[in-house]
């Protein structure tokens, strides 16, 4: 766990059910079992769901997936460069 990793707790009880980074990576422990759960793919949405061991609570959270990183001017222009209509004047 790092200082940003942000704690998800039980929304019932506040039992901790993982750790997260706040958009798009979960890790859950417990005893010996650990999961790591990422959202990879560009604006894709994980929907992870938990129950508490404590008292049975269904919770919920969503994860983010990784934004693209900023790319050269050229580059983005080839990616849209069908969908650009040039226009004379």
């Amino acid at each position: 766990m790092t200082k940003q990793d942000e704690v998800w707790r039980c929304r019932k009880c506040g039992a901790v059910l993982g750790y997260f980074d706040g958009k798009d990576f979960l890790r859950i422990k417990y005893k010996d079992l650990v999961v790591y759960i990422s959202s990879e793919t560009k604006n894709s949405i994980t929907r992870v769901e938990r129950i508490c061991r404590g008292c049975a609570a269904w919770n919920v959270t969503f994860l983010q997936g990784k934004k693209e990183g900023n790319t050269p001017l050229k580059e983005q222009l080839e990616r849209v460069k069908d969908k650009i209509k040039v226009v004379e004047s």
